[in-house]
């Protein structure tokens, strides 16, 4: 019999493990994860949530951890689960999980994510009656051989001042412009959005980058530390606003950024982009230096 309890931050070490455990069993590429990652993972994405612990009769350590990531913004729960490789009734869990959404906002899209090699869950899944909506590379730059070069004379990038609320907001603006026409993409008001951001604990205060020109800001490059215990960066977020697209900038952006995990002293770079995206984003990170290292899908069914 599955048992239930809420996540807590005492709790990170331990969710740690099971995350890096599932992620390796289905590919020994895949990024481990540390503490802090785990209690993002705990405490929710978009909204505050407690993940939940499974546990079983006769099983050793946890069977699984999953947080149902509820986006009100959105209507939608995003669900990432994770299980113990040694757990083999993954339809066990996914039942509880169908019946809590439902009985929750039955009208809420169901919107799951998993590793692109990991069949087990995948499968589980699209026998419920869901199926992949989108595939999202990862791309890592090695760093070690990475020649860092000047910025462009007409471009001027710095990293803004997360203290500052006018800062904060241009952001905002920024980010909002640059994702409007991207595949999921919600607009936020700038408190929900600005809370979100920032109590993420993989949060980079130093880490947000903007670029302008002759003053106006046209991009920015998003770090976060998510996978600081790997020596590696990550940027969670790279856009140029719709008016200043195809002149370069997110180049720009993507060498400052570069340079930026360097100074951090990370050997190497990673970020994730939707395989769909037709901005010409997959040909930019390649051109600059980014690999393929491995893919992830998103799942849904319509309510």
């Amino acid at each position: 019999m599955l048992e239930f309890r809420q996540a807590q931050e005492v709790d990170c070490e331990v969710v740690a493990d099971l995350m890096n455990a599932h992620n390796l069993s289905v590919d020994s590429k895949a990024s481990r994860v540390d503490n802090d990652s785990a209690l993002s993972f705990i405490n929710g994405y978009f909204e505050p949530n407690a993940a939940m612990l499974l546990t079983q009769d006769g099983f050793s350590g946890l069977v699984a951890a999953v947080n149902l990531n509820p986006d009100s913004h959105r209507q939608r729960f995003q669900i990432e689960l994770f299980c113990s490789p040694e757990f083999i009734q993954v339809e066990k869990i996914l039942d509880w999980i169908i019946e809590t959404v439902r009985s929750t906002n039955p009208t809420w899209e169901i919107w799951p994510g998993a590793n692109a090699k990991d069949m087990r869950l995948i499968d589980a899944w699209t026998k419920l009656g869901l199926s992949i909506t989108r595939r999202f590379s990862v791309m890592r730059l090695d760093l070690s051989g990475f020649e860092t070069s000047e910025v462009r004379d007409d471009v001027s990038i710095a990293a803004i001042d997360t203290n500052n609320e006018p800062q904060l907001r241009s952001w905002h603006s920024l980010h909002q412009d640059a994702f409007a026409n991207h595949f999921g993409f919600t607009p936020r008001p700038f408190d929900e959005w600005i809370q979100m951001v920032t109590r993420d604990p993989s949060f980079d205060p130093g880490g947000v980058l903007v670029a302008s020109v002759q003053g106006e800001p046209v991009g920015f490059c998003h770090h976060t530390d998510e996978f600081s215990s790997d020596d590696r960066g990550f940027i969670i977020g790279l856009g140029v606003a719709q008016s200043a697209q195809g002149r370069g900038y997110g180049e720009a952006l993507l060498k400052a950024g570069a340079a930026y995990a360097i100074a951090r002293g990370y050997t190497s770079l990673e970020l994730a982009v939707d395989s769909g995206n037709e901005s010409g984003a997959l040909d930019l990170y390649a051109k600059v230096g980014f690999e393929i290292t491995a893919a992830w899908v998103h799942l849904s069914k319509p309510s």
